[in-house]
Parts: C-alpha cells; structure tokens; sequence
C-alpha cells in the first residue's frame, strides 16, 4: 500500500467551503481511479488559517502513478473543477511525498 500525502492552507473563513469541496468534488472524483484504496481529510486551525492533510491510499506505486504521472512526488489533482472563488483555494503548504 502506498499513502501520498499533501497539505494545504485554507483561509478561516473559506476552510469549510475547501473541505466540502474536498469531499464532493475530489474524493468520488478518484474513488472511481484504479488501485484507489481510501482517503481522508484532516484539518487544524493554525493562527494564519486552516491547514489540511488529504492523505489518499493506493494499492501500489503503479496505480499511484496512473493517477500522477511518472513523478509520483509531485502534487496533482484528478478533478477539472476547483472551489469556484480562488480564495477559498488552499495554498500548498509542502510537496507530495508517498510514504
């Protein structure tokens, strides 16, 4: 099992909005991908906003690379569409490593 990790900042007052999209739009977006196993969304309120880790599982590092590319590492989303206002988009706090 491979776990890939990537974290984000969300405005405080754009946090929910970022984690609704999160689960409507990005989740059933990759359920749907080969070797998607499980994620999860965890967030904390820090004093410059909301941090969240999306921690997606996959079956092994082939499926991992269908979903990214050669570059497992880099950050990639499988969805066309983002929080429709650009602020409530979350900033990266750091690269994607699987673990």
């Amino acid at each position: 099992m491979i776990s890939r990790q990537w974290r984000g900042l969300a405005k405080p007052d754009c946090s929910q909005a970022y984690a609704d999209h999160v689960r409507k739009e990005a989740f059933p977006a990759i359920c749907k991908l080969p070797g998607f196993l499980r994620a999860s969304i965890l967030r904390r309120a820090l004093p410059e906003g909301v941090e969240y880790l999306i921690v997606t599982e996959w079956a092994n590092l082939e499926a991992v690379r269908r979903f990214a590319g050669d570059n497992v590492e880099r950050r990639r989303s499988h969805i066309s569409r983002r929080p429709t206002d650009p602020a409530c988009r979350a900033s990266p706090c750091q690269s994607v490593a699987p673990a």
